[in-house]
């Protein structure tokens, strides 16, 4: 059976779909982290992940949750920063 090789050319397209694949699977994770571990409501709070970076943003009651929420991304595996654009209230 002859094998099938990627073509140089459609390396970079290999490369931003694993790519994609990392920063869905830590998004995921960071999401699954806020809804398991938080001791707050994260049903508002929305994920996304760029490059290592995770953007949380929407809306939490307290200060406290807010922090919370941003320390609780930070000790996920793969996740270089955080950027915190939570508001509260």
């Amino acid at each position: 059976m002859p094998q099938i090789q990627a073509s140089p050319r459609s390396r970079p397209a290999v490369a931003a779909l694993h790519l994609s694949h990392r920063q869905d699977r830590v998004a995921r994770v960071v999401r699954e982290m806020l809804i398991w571990r938080g001791e707050f409501d994260a049903s508002q709070i929305l994920v996304e992940a760029r490059h290592s970076v995770v953007i949380l943003s929407g809306r939490v009651a307290t200060e406290a949750d807010a922090r919370e929420a941003c320390r609780l991304a930070r000790s996920v595996l793969g996740v270089a920063e955080v950027d915190c654009q939570l508001e509260i209230g």
